[in-house]
């Protein structure tokens, strides 16, 4: 019987406390629902509208950054930093922050927050505070912590009396810092088989090289296409593989991070109080529009494009660069560009020896011991052909052919620096080919070759006498020339 009475008790309370609930929803629903005709079942709209703000009046924002607040103006639809107003700033990362500000909502608020729910929002000390000033006035927009559960930020706008709850798009658009809004110099694109002149001045010292398409026009050969002059002027052939790197670096060019907004009170820091200069002398193509035919017209100009260049970035291996007139300072990408910038860089000579183009060739004598070989070359008057005399008759081309390629690919297999002489090396030549060009600033140039050691021979030719070729490839010389 206590059994039963206890289970009637306890069905009553649970009860009591159903018919509690009902009754205080029905005076929650009672009291937050529409006056008026609105149909009985239409759910509340929780949002409310923080701020409206006006972007036609719009005329100043400010945000912090790094802990540091950045002042912005608005002037004639165009964005100034107050610390620097000679900075070109990208409007789009300005538009980007107050897109959701027109209006900025909420669907959820908190009324009187006391000072621990404050400080549990994190509106006590706000993550964010950014100042917006319209035609309406001037709006803060208080930013505190965030909230997993939701994805949103709590915050306030111009007091702490009401707190809201804002989308996190919203909140984290604002804070970039200087460099992520400013526009960066461009460099042009640079097509590497347009290049035709790199030029270095450093201090009273000066690099220059220059690419041939056809070849230097005073030399005796179309094979070297990059020469290198220093301030005196005189050209010298490079190695055409350095040439080509060069090339490749300087179309690869680009600014890779910005370092610094001010060149002025930055440079020395970067090595840029006595910048070098790089100057890239270019061809471009310019396509125009013919007005009568309405065909595309393409024509080449020819372009420069100058940097400073600075001190070596370590982490990177690039240097330190900016434009000229230009108040930013980049690292620019790039390190192939050291194997010829850096101060101590070596220029490469070319490998081949005597790539000589015989069209260039009046006369050539080859002697060998008691052996004497000479050719003459010529141009017919009536046929434009080539004529090759050999003791005062005419010969075909296809006799003289291996021994003319066996000398064009001639080519050094080691130099005097990396190999030492035995004591049987000597000045006595073992092959001598005297060439006689009708082409360039040289006449006559002889080819000597010596012995040097038991693996080498010594060539001297054009001004180089460091240059050692296998004695298989002396041997093959010979053998040719005593064979004709």
């Amino acid at each position: 019987m206590a059994k039963k009475s206890r289970r009637k008790s306890l069905a009553m309370i649970v009860m009591l406390v159903v018919l509690g609930l009902l009754c205080g929803l029905y005076f929650v629903v009672t009291r937050t629902a529409p006056s008026g005709d609105a149909d009985e079942t239409t759910p509340v709209d929780p949002t409310v509208t923080l701020l409206v703000l006006d972007v036609e009046t719009m005329t100043g924002l400010r945000y912090f950054s790094g802990g540091e607040e950045l002042s912005f103006i608005l002037e004639e639809n165009v964005w100034y930093w107050e610390e620097d107003t000679s900075l070109h700033l990208d409007s789009t990362a300005f538009a980007s922050m107050v897109e959701g500000l027109q209006p900025l909502t909420s669907t959820v608020t908190i009324k009187a927050p006391d000072a621990d729910m404050l400080a549990d929002f994190g509106l006590d000390e706000p993550v964010q505070q950014v100042t917006l000033i319209d035609g309406t006035g001037t709006h803060t927009l208080l930013i505190g912590n965030y909230n997993s559960f939701n994805g949103c930020y709590y915050a306030a706008i111009d007091t702490t009396d009401t707190v809201y709850m804002i989308d996190a798009a919203i909140a984290e658009s604002f804070g970039p810092s200087i460099y992520e809004i400013l526009i960066y110099d461009t460099l042009p694109a640079i097509t590497q088989s347009k290049i035709y002149s790199v030029s270095i001045l450093r201090d009273e010292e000066s690099l220059t090289c220059t690419y041939y398409a056809d070849g230097h026009p005073d030399s005796y050969t179309d094979t070297f296409k990059w020469y290198a002059a220093d301030e005196d002027g005189a050209e010298t052939a490079i190695a055409t593989a350095q040439g080509n790197s060069l090339a490749s670096a300087i179309s690869g060019l680009n600014f890779n991070t910005c370092v610094s907004y001010d060149y002025a009170a930055d440079g020395a820091e970067y090595g840029l109080d006595n910048p070098a200069e790089l100057i890239i002398a270019y061809s471009t193509t310019i396509e125009t529009t013919d007005s009568t035919t309405g065909a595309t017209v393409s024509t080449e100009v020819d372009k420069t494009l100058t940097l400073l260049i600075g001190d070596i970035d370590e982490a990177s291996g690039c240097y330190y660069a900016t434009l000229p007139g230009s108040s930013l300072i980049y690292v620019l990408e790039g390190s192939a560009l050291t194997e010829i910038f850096a101060e101590d860089a070596v220029l490469d000579l070319p490998l081949q020896i005597a790539p000589v183009n015989f069209a260039y060739v009046s006369q050539v004598t080859f002697e060998a011991g008691l052996k004497r070989l000479t050719v003459s070359i010529a141009q017919d008057a009536d046929t434009g052909e080539t004529v090759y005399t050999v003791g005062g008759e005419t010969v075909e081309y296809t006799t003289l052919s291996s021994l003319f390629s066996a000398v064009q690919s001639l080519s050094a297999e080691s130099d005097t620096a990396e190999s030492a002489p035995d004591d049987a090396a000597d000045s006595t030549p073992l092959l001598r080919i005297t060439f006689a060009f009708d082409r360039g600033e040289v006449e006559q140039a002889a080819l000597i070759v010596t012995h040097y050691n038991t693996n080498f021979d010594r060539i001297s030719f054009m001004g180089r006498e460091d240059q050692l070729i296998s004695i298989r490839d002396t041997e093959d010389l010979l053998e040719l020339i005593e064979e004709y």
